[in-house]
Order: structure tokens, then sequence, then C-alpha cells
């Protein structure tokens, strides 16, 4: 069997105008997040407007353009598009009026494509003149000096640079900036940019900002947090993501330092890889930051060839659940030279870039299993197709493995060279062309959701995230109702307090034979990061004996709750005596006094503590 996928958009005698008026012709997604992003940075909307088809074709399913917030027309230097006039539309190098941006969305809308928005909402220009003279009373403006990293509220409070900090805590400050989305999508804005996130407080600080300004109804949201947030940084990214995709520059940067280098990540997340979900993450192979500000930001990629930032970008562009951000690079290369309103490169649309994203567009919530060795990464996708990376570049004779079996045995040719690679169940094997890039699938392999999504190595019983309830050794969790473990990769992770603040992490092994909680000897001290591994077989889930987990299958059930402990008041159940879980119900949370349930239809998990309550949580 020869599995051939050369994407062809064109069909012969077709034009691109006959494409667009398909509406989505080109297999990009319905949602941002499930694909990849163009940075079109500093275009104009016509400019973009123009590089559509070319944009469709290369399969990028959202297009993100620099602030329309003012201070910033055509000719000017980039920065000060993120010295705003006012949380407003106001003449810029992107567009002079409203109606360029509502025309360059309409006209995207007709290949698919979906229009991001960065926008700035930490600070306004400091400069009288230069922003709305409503920022200058009530202390809508604050001036605390400059920024302690090392102190979260600094991070949130502080000046950003010479930037007064906006009081985003403040309700008509929160209401100003939701009114400025609503305006946006009123114009067929479809996603906004954040700039400087993790400098925008949370609800658990006491700022309502984000909750604000994400319940405008369809619209996609991603903040720009560089290097960290500060403070718990896991648990305060987790809170972001509540609301928020976020950027990984951890990931983005360790993928960029390896590459540069001749080599590859040898993980496949930072951040997720510490429970960040992956469907609030965003890659890049660079930013405007990395590019455009002389290394203030600890690299200047400019000085980097471009086929080094297309293998980066690669790594996380092929993955199921993380976004990533292509950028399309300027011409001129240092800070003051870059301006406003000059397109920049058309690289985007090269073969090896709309190969990864083709197969991303195919692959839509296939899982996908990472593996790197001998300085090659091979992202498979389930029931799918897998892209290589060859760290160093160039062309390679490769054989790597299948990771988790993914990719169905047969011959493909690689969209990116045409070459042949052979594909058994443990094996990938062939020729990588010269841009470092191989992409092989069948995008026609059936795939169902709801099949075993987990990875080969977890067992196919467990759920993504799950609570455990109940003691510890006569410590209990913190929350006292439970505490929830969330799947990442190979690992499951929670954030608790047991008699003090420590975080574990449970590694599992090949199914039927993982790792799982006892109370034998300290491993539940109060060190950090303690390993917990005593063999246990599936599927029981020990906790600490006799507590236990039994799964059930799906159906209509009626739970009974046994409170007879008398610490948790039933105030919130469908009955007294339980509630009732139909397999078709829609997915919905019943209040089971703090348990979190979801997905009904996909099985009960019933938790039995240490006093023979009963408590249950359904996955």
């Amino acid at each position: 069997m020869v599995k051939v996928l050369f994407y062809s958009m064109m069909l012969l005698g077709a034009t691109p105008a006959a494409f667009a008026a398909s509406n989505n012709d080109y297999g990009l997604p319905e949602n941002i997040q499930e694909g990849n992003i163009l940075h079109c940075f500093d275009w104009t909307c016509s400019q973009v407007k123009a590089e559509l088809p070319a944009i469709a074709e290369a399969g990028f399913g959202a297009v993100q353009l620099s602030p329309v917030q003012g201070n910033c027309n055509s000719g000017a230097e980039w920065f000060y598009a993120y010295m705003p006039y006012d949380f407003a539309f106001r003449s810029s190098g992107v567009a002079s009026t409203r109606n360029e941006l509502s025309s360059l969305c309409e006209e995207a809308a007709k290949y698919g494509i979906k229009i991001v928005v960065d926008v700035v909402a930490n600070h306004v220009n400091q400069a009288s003149g230069y922003h709305d003279s409503w920022w200058d009373t009530d202390e809508r403006v604050r001036w605390q000096g400059g920024i302690n990293y090392n102190s979260r509220y600094s991070i949130t409070h502080g000046q950003l640079g010479d930037y007064g900090d906006v009081n985003s805590e403040r309700d008509d400050v929160q209401q100003r900036a939701k009114a400025f989305v609503e305006d946006l999508k009123s114009c067929g804005v479809a996603g906004i940019r954040w700039d400087a996130a993790k400098h925008i407080g949370l609800p658990s600080e006491g700022c309502g900002f984000w909750q604000t300004v994400t319940s405008v109804p369809g619209m996609w949201h991603y903040g720009e947090i560089l290097d960290g947030p500060g403070g718990d940084k896991y648990t305060l990214l987790k809170e972001y993501t509540d609301y928020i995709s976020v950027t990984d520059s951890e990931y983005s940067s360790w993928a960029y330092n390896q590459v540069c280098s001749g080599n590859v990540p040898s993980g496949y997340g930072s951040w997720t890889a510490n429970g960040v979900p992956s469907t609030g993450v965003v890659y890049w192979g660079e930013s405007h930051d990395t590019y455009s500000n002389d290394g203030d930001y600890g690299t200047n990629s400019s000085n980097v060839s471009q086929d080094k930032i297309d293998r980066i970008w690669a790594i996380g562009a092929c993955r199921n659940g993380e976004t990533s951000l292509y950028f399309s690079r300027p011409s001129a290369t240092r800070r003051n030279a870059i301006k406003m309103g000059q397109k920049g490169s058309t690289h985007f649309s090269s073969k090896e870039i709309a190969a990864v994203n083709h197969f991303k567009n195919a692959m839509v919530g296939r899982p996908d299993y990472f593996t790197a060795s001998d300085g090659i990464v091979c992202v498979t996708r389930k029931n799918g197709g897998a892209c290589i990376v060859i760290g160093a570049g160039g062309s390679r004779d490769v054989s790597i493995a299948n990771g988790g079996g993914y990719v169905p045995d047969g011959t493909y040719i690689d969209e990116v060279s045409g070459n042949t690679f052979t594909v058994t169940a443990t094996t990938i094997s062939g020729r990588v062309g010269d841009t470092g890039i191989a992409v092989i699938y069948d995008a026609d392999e059936p795939y169902e959701p709801g099949e075993d999504d987990d990875d080969d190595d977890i067992p196919s019983d467990m759920p993504a995230s799950f609570y455990i309830i109940g003691e510890v050794n006569g410590n209990t969790w913190s929350p006292a109702i439970g505490v929830e473990m969330t799947k990442s990769g190979s690992k499951f992770t929670a954030d608790v307090t047991v008699d003090g603040y420590f975080s574990f992490t449970k590694e599992l092994g090949a199914a039927n034979d993982w790792d799982a909680f006892n109370n034998s000897g300290n491993r539940y001290g109060a060190s950090n990061d303690t390993k917990l591994s005593s063999g246990m077989t599936a599927p029981i889930y020990q906790m600490s004996d006799p507590k236990a987990y039994t799964v059930v299958p799906a159906g209509s059930y009626t739970i009974a709750v046994d409170w007879s402990d008398k610490s948790v008041s039933v105030t919130e159940m469908a009955g007294i005596n339980g509630v009732t879980i139909s397999d078709d119900a829609e997915p919905e949370y019943y209040n089971l006094q703090g348990i979190k349930v979801e997905n009904p239809g996909s099985g009960i998990y019933i938790i039995r503590t240490g006093n023979n309550t009963t408590k249950c949580y359904i996955p």
C-alpha cells in the first residue's frame, strides 16, 4: 500500500476566488487553538488581504495582527504599537479605519481564516497627548516603581519600564477592555493576543480582569507570558488557562537553544509536563520580541537562519492541542529599523511549513506521541502519521521509533521531499530531505474521538484527570474535599498540602504494571517533588489501604452516597440519596459539595475512604 498525500489546493481551472467563495476548502480547522497562527507582524490589513490565498494554501488557520490602538502610524518604529493611546481602535500602521479591519476579517472568513488582534492592556503611553485623558483620573494608572521579578505582587502592580501600570483590578478598567473586545468582535475579529499577560493579576489575586474580558462569547484568547509568571508558577499558569491560552516561552526557548546547537529538545513540553493543559499552550520558533529587540530578551533570533527557525517551529507546530505562532520576519533586523506598515517575509508559503500545517489540520483531535533520539524529534499522531524534524537539518536517512505504534504499517510519501518512508509497528524509516523536516500521514485512516486516547504506557481505564479523596496517614488533603490529578504525557501530577506544602509526581510504567500511591516508608514526607513508586496492578488504584477506586461501566446510575461522617453537608445534590447520571447526558457539572463531575458517560469512580464513607467522582 502506497499512501500519497501531497496537499493540493488548486483544482484544474479553479481560481483562488472560487475556492474562497466555498468558505474553507483548504481544510483549515474551525478552532484557532487546533491550527497554527501566522504572525503578520507590522503588516497592514491590505497587505494581509492580498496574501490570503497563499496563507490559506499554506494551511494557517489564523493570522495575528499588530496592535490597532494608535501611536503607531505607518513608518513609525514598531514598538510604538506597544505604547497605546487607549483601550480602543485608533488609526495605526495596521489600519487607518475600522472599515479596513472589518474588510480584512470579512475576506479572511471566505477562506476559513480567523483574524487575531494583539491587544496591549497592561499600560498606555505615559506622554501627555498620547493617551486618552480618561486615564489621568481616579488612579486608573499607578506609578509604583520598577518590577521586582521575585515578587508576584510587583509583577502585577509595578511599572513595566517607564510605563505606568494600568490598575487592572478596577471594574471600570475591566469594562473598558471588555468594550474593546466587543468592538473588535463586531469588526469580525475572532481572537485576542494579550500583551504582557503575566503582569495582569488573576481572580485568586483579587483581580477580575480575565473573567471580564473573556466573557464576550465566541472569542479565543491567548496571553504572552515570557519566562514565567513568578510566584507559584504552575498553579498560576493553570489558573491563567482557565481563561486564556498562554505562551510557553520556556519550551520555545529550550527548542530554540537545542536546534541552534544542532540538537533537539529531549522532552515533549515544559509547562504541559507540569500539568498545564496542552489545549492552553502556544509555542513559537521565534517571536517579535526575540527578533526585534536586539537581544534584550536573551537572544537575537534575527541572526539565526530561517531554516533553523522553521525546524524549531515545526517541533511544536505538529502537536495535538498546542498551537504554534509562525513569525513573518521583517526585512530589517535591528530594533529601530523595523517599521510599521512594512510587509514581512512570505517564506510561510514554503513547502515544509505548509506540510506541517496540512498535517496538523488533518490530524485534529488525534493524540500525539513525542520521541527524541539521535538529534531527531518524531511526533506521531494516532492512526494518522508523523512529523520528523532533524535538529541539525540537512538530508539524512533515519530509522526512528514509531511512537506508541501510532502510525499504521505501510509505505508513505513525504509531502516535503517526495521521498518514500516505510512504517512498521515499531519503526519509521526513510530519507528526510534537505529542509530537515519530513511529513507523512494518511488523513483517510479512520479515527473516532472517544477511542483510547491515553498514552500507551497508561492503563486504558485511567481518565485524563480524576480526584483523589480522603486521608493519607491521617492527614487530609487541601482542599479537604479532594485533589485533582491531571495527566500530562506519562505522568499524573497535582499540587496538594499534606502536613506542609509539597508536590508529587507519579510516573506510570507499562499497562498493568504501574506505580501507585502507597503509605509505606516516608513517601508522604514533606520533601519537594517526592516520587511515589510502589508497584500496583491495574485496575485498582491504591491510595493508602483500604482506600481504592473502582471503575463502573458507563450507564444510568443512582449514586448512593453515605455522608454519615457529617463532615460535609449535602445541599446541592439532585436527591437526598444521590444523583442520577445517564449515559447520554450532556457533559455538565454536578455539585457534590466540591467534587467535580464531568463527562458522566465515561465511567464512575467510587472512592472508599478509611472510615467506610463512600464518596464518588464521575470523570
